[in-house]
C-alpha cells in the first residue's frame, strides 16, 4: 500500500477530534474513508480527486447504502481532503500516491 494507514488514521482521528466531530462516530468516519482509500485505488490513475469519488459512491450505492450514509461518508472523505489541505500536502491531479507522515505523530502528553 502507498500510504502508511496506522498514520494515517491517527492524523485524521485527531483531525475529527478538533473538528469536533462526535467521538462515537469516529469509526464510522474512519472506516468510511478506508472505503473511500480502497475504492479509489480502484479508479485509473488519470482521474482527479473528484471524479475518484464516482466510484466510490457507486460502490455506496450497489451495496444500497441509506442516504445519510452515504452523506456520513461523503462528509469524511471531505474532511480528509480538507485535512490534507490544511496540512499543505493535498494529493496533486490524478495523484494516487497518499501522503507520507510529514509530522510527528507522538501522541503528546
Amino acid at each position: 500500500m502507498p500510504w502508511e494507514p496506522d498514520t494515517l488514521f491517527f492524523r485524521y482521528a485527531r483531525y475529527l477530534f478538533s473538528r469536533n466531530v462526535a467521538a462515537a462516530r469516529h469509526e464510522e468516519y474512519l472506516n468510511c474513508l478506508l472505503y473511500y482509500l480502497e475504492a479509489s485505488t480502484e479508479a485509473p490513475q488519470y482521474l482527479r480527486d473528484s471524479e475518484r469519488m464516482r466510484p466510490f459512491r457507486q460502490k455506496l450505492a450497489c451495496f444500497n447504502r441509506s442516504l445519510p450514509q452515504r452523506q456520513l461518508a461523503a462528509n469524511a472523505v471531505s474532511l480528509y481532503f480538507q485535512m490534507l489541505k490544511e496540512e499543505g500536502s493535498c494529493l496533486r491531479e490524478g495523484d494516487a500516491t497518499f501522503p507520507r507522515n510529514r509530522h510527528n505523530d507522538e501522541p503528546r502528553g
